[in-house]
């Protein structure tokens, strides 16, 4: 929508862009199917403690 943004947003230090596994696309999914905004739906996955170590929030 916004020409740019994504080569904005990805040259920010402060940024890490986490990819959407099965998981976190399975999660989402789910969350969007009881009617949470996709946006809010991410947010909520990559809070969420994984079986590989990450314990949710900022790791």
């Amino acid at each position: 929508m916004r020409k740019g943004l994504a080569e904005h947003v990805g040259a920010l230090p402060a940024v890490e862009i986490v990819e959407l596994d099965f998981a976190g696309a399975s999660t989402v999914g789910a969350l969007l199917r009881d009617g949470v905004e996709w946006r809010l739906g991410h947010a909520i996955h990559l809070s969420r403690p994984t079986v590989d170590g990450r314990t949710g929030g900022m790791w």
